[in-house]
């Protein structure tokens, strides 16, 4: 992940460890995530393999019951 991070950022990966954190990592994953996933919906392609159906109705039924 850094040398991707890296390249897409032009710095050198000695400067991304040394200044990086972990917020500049969850940007860069969820930058990532949703690039595939609009290169997917370009294509046709299925996109909810990310989530099963089940998975999502237990991730609602404990947000809704609290």
């Amino acid at each position: 992940m850094i040398d991707a991070m890296a390249e897409t950022y032009h710095v050198l990966p000695s400067k991304l460890l040394e200044e990086g954190n972990t917020l500049d990592i969850q940007i860069f994953n969820h930058v990532q995530t949703h690039k595939a996933r609009q290169q997917k919906l370009k294509a046709g392609e299925d996109i909810t393999e990310t989530y099963r159906p089940e998975e999502l109705e237990a991730l609602w039924q404990e947000r809704t019951q609290r």
